[in-house]
């Protein structure tokens, strides 16, 4: 969540944009920490593959997969059209590549993974506003 104090776990870089390339602007040693200000979730789409007519898609029907948005429903693009569509499978239940296959509701076939990272925008003790990559290293201070 947004608008809470973070506390670096291990040495963590930051960086002037989200992007793992961007330039360095300070680095974080455990026990340092950040609040964070806001997000953003950077998406590779993965390839569904339609295999039985469902929902006004064909057979052949290629869809671009985006961002999950809970029980089987996801961002998607269709024919060039962005939508939001219920693919009845969750990316992160089952076996990769199988997942769908598995059920009787599935009407098609995930070829490619989804990719994402989450980059959140912290601020240091000093001011700085930098990005890092997920939450990973961080967890959050214990109350007195």
């Amino acid at each position: 969540r947004y608008g809470e104090q973070w506390v670096a776990r291990t040495a963590v870089v930051l960086r002037a944009t989200p992007d793992a390339n961007a330039t360095p602007v300070a680095m974080l040693k455990p026990g340092d920490s950040v609040s964070t200000l806001t997000g953003e979730v950077h998406t590779i789409p993965g390839r569904f593959i339609v295999q039985r007519p469902s929902d006004g898609f064909s057979p052949g029907d290629e869809i671009l997969v985006f961002t999950y948005l809970g029980e089987g429903h996801f961002r998607i693009r269709h024919n060039g059209q962005p939508k939001v569509a219920n693919l009845h499978f969750s990316p992160w239940g089952g076996t990769p590549g199988k997942r769908c296959e598995l059920s009787s509701r599935c009407w098609g076939t995930l070829e490619r993974e989804l990719e994402f990272d989450w980059w959140v925008k912290v601020r240091t003790s000093g001011g700085t506003e930098a990005w890092v990559l997920g939450g990973d290293d961080f967890g959050q201070p214990i109350d007195d």
